[in-house]
């Protein structure tokens, strides 16, 4: 019986020691920031809140670690206010944010240039932002986008995705031929 009863304890330490490693590596995880991607779903199942301070912090990391992906394509869903129809409130880059002086304290990063692809066409940015057969990249209206942003974007709507494609990739020509006009992603449900 005396034999039982160690084994038992024995296999309640392996348990304990399997969740403590679990524990730490998410923990880890969490610190490294490989769940930086989620905070969104986490602050629109919590009801958005204003998130400029974070936004701010991963911008500034982005600028310091030299990631050109974290600073130029990477969008980030920025909430100002707590108002639902403030049209700023939607998905930036930090590149864009730094450029309209949109978060006070955030520059321009001198660390990194945007600009490398400054010479495509918005329509020839397909193979570079769309990964799948239902997604394309078009020139569209502000008003267009925010309309279609805020009434066609969600689960049994028209689009999964619709987000704005950062000026620096597009070239001088083509924004001066579509003044008023945005680059676009957009994937279709």
């Amino acid at each position: 019986m005396a034999e039982k009863r160690g084994a038992a304890m024995n296999l309640e330490y392996v348990i304990a020691i399997v969740l403590l490693v679990v524990l730490v590596v998410f923990v880890f995880l969490y610190m490294s920031g490989a769940f930086s991607g989620s905070s969104d779903w986490w602050s629109n199942l919590f009801g958005g809140k204003v998130n400029i301070g974070a936004v701010k912090q991963g911008c500034e990391a982005a600028c310091i670690g030299s990631s050109e992906p974290d600073w130029c394509t990477k969008q980030r869903n920025v909430v100002f206010d707590n108002n639902k129809n403030n049209p700023n409130n939607r998905k930036w880059t930090c590149d864009e944010l730094a450029k309209k002086g949109m978060i006070e304290g955030l520059g321009p990063c001198d660390n990194i240039m945007c600009s490398a692809s400054a010479s495509m066409r918005c329509l020839d940015l397909t193979p570079q932002f769309c990964g799948q057969s239902n997604c394309r990249v078009q020139w569209m209206s502000q008003d267009n986008y925010d309309r279609r942003l805020r009434d066609d974007v969600g689960p049994g709507k028209q689009y999964k995705e619709i987000s704005i494609i950062p000026s620096s990739y597009v070239s001088d020509e083509d924004k001066a031929a579509h003044q008023g006009e945005v680059c676009v992603k957009a994937v279709s449900n």
